[in-house]
């Protein structure tokens, strides 16, 4: 398990090189009802204008899942019922609400998704700043409100939370979540590919994408295995 922030940060290039998998037997399951995990004050993403979040996610509300918040800065919020994954980006340039009304009907209650989102503010078009990938394919914000701001990360004060979106009333992820990832560059959607692929059952051993490899190590912020070692 690696809950904890590496240091690892500037805008490495990385190498084409194939991600390679580890072991997977374990994921953790949230009530939607007041359980979550602190990823602590992730300081290193800071001020970024690129970054990705990756994570598996099989959600049991058939609603509004929050699988990863930082209250004030990002908050993930798929809805599952109305096929939508809203995002709300809140930076040193102003915030977004990104992917809204997003047709998504590829998101189904009870089964388990990969989800990039991938940010890249140094775009001068505003509608490809926002790159959402499910299960390794990259849907484009057809209806919905993409970034117009170059917008950054700004300074973190609070903690990145998984299962939970912070504020005044918080709210609270309903299923299972697994290889929650924070990437302080816009990761490629190749790349993206092999992480999803390398997800598989191996001789009958679940494997997943080790994310030590693959040339990810260099950009990568934040890795919990949700139970594996």
């Amino acid at each position: 398990m690696f809950p904890f922030p590496f240091s690892f940060l500037g805008s490495a290039i990385v190498p084409d090189v194939p991600v390679e998998q580890i072991a997977n037997a374990e994921a953790m399951t949230f009530n939607g009802a007041g359980q979550y995990v602190s990823a602590g004050n992730l300081s290193a993403i800071n001020g970024l204008q690129k970054i990705t979040y990756s994570f598996w996610m099989n959600d049991s509300s058939g609603s509004a899942s929050y699988p990863i918040g930082t209250d004030g800065q990002l908050i993930l919020m798929p809805l599952i019922n109305s096929d939508r994954f809203d995002v709300y980006l809140n930076g040193t340039s102003g915030s977004a609400r990104i992917y809204n009304n997003q047709t998504l009907t590829v998101l189904n209650t009870g089964q388990w998704h990969h989800i990039a989102l991938v940010i890249d503010s140094t775009l001068s078009t505003a509608n490809q700043r926002t790159k959402l990938y499910i299960d390794g394919n990259a849907y484009t914000d057809a209806s919905g409100t993409a970034i117009t701001q170059n917008a950054t990360i700004g300074t973190v004060t609070t903690d990145t939370n998984i299962g939970r979106a912070s504020g005044s009333v918080p709210a609270y992820f309903s299923g299972k979540l697994d290889e929650v990832a924070i990437f302080n560059t816009a990761l490629s959607g190749p790349k993206i590919q092999q992480i999803y692929d390398a997800t598989a059952v191996v001789d009958g051993v679940p494997q997943t994408a080790n994310l030590f490899t693959g040339g990810l190590s260099s950009s990568l912020v934040y890795w919990n295995r949700m139970g594996d070692s």
